[in-house]
């Protein structure tokens, strides 16, 4: 079981996964190989990642009352940080696979337009045209 870091996150997929947690040294967390593990089984290097920090978590968890390694003095704290960056990683999943709504242009094509007014599950608009006009028949009588 080895665990390496080149210091260029652009070299692997790997690499890339470490930056993203932290686990970049001297002393590392998690291996190769389970860090090889999260990036075949997520369909994402984000979605990795956050497999990763769940993983660490586990670890830290596990060893709650020991010393891990020589890495943290109380790991409680570290979990806690750990959780907080899961969270901050799960917001740029969401983000990235919701995005954040592109405006729709409808009506350029006369398909689009015959598609939309066609459509018996489509909200009306709530406007009208001319609907700010004023009718010169509906004008209240001056006093």
């Amino acid at each position: 079981m080895t665990s390496t870091y080149s210091g260029n996150p652009a070299s692997s997929f790997q690499d890339q996964v470490r930056y993203l947690i932290g686990d970049t040294g001297p002393e590392f967390i998690l291996t190769d190989e389970e860090i090889e593990f999260e990036l075949d089984t997520r369909s994402t290097l984000k979605h990795a990642a956050l497999g990763a920090v769940n993983a660490i978590i586990a670890k830290l968890t596990k060893n709650y009352e020991q010393r891990f390694e020589t890495i943290f003095e109380k790991p409680q704290e570290a979990v806690h940080s750990y959780r907080l960056l899961a969270k901050n990683l799960e917001k740029q999943i969401q983000r990235s696979e919701v995005g954040f709504g592109a405006p729709i242009a409808g009506g350029i094509r006369r398909s689009d337009t015959f598609r939309a007014d066609n459509d018996n599950d489509r909200v009306p608009p709530t406007f009208d045209r001319d609907e700010f006009t004023i009718d010169k028949r509906e004008q209240w009588p001056l006093v």
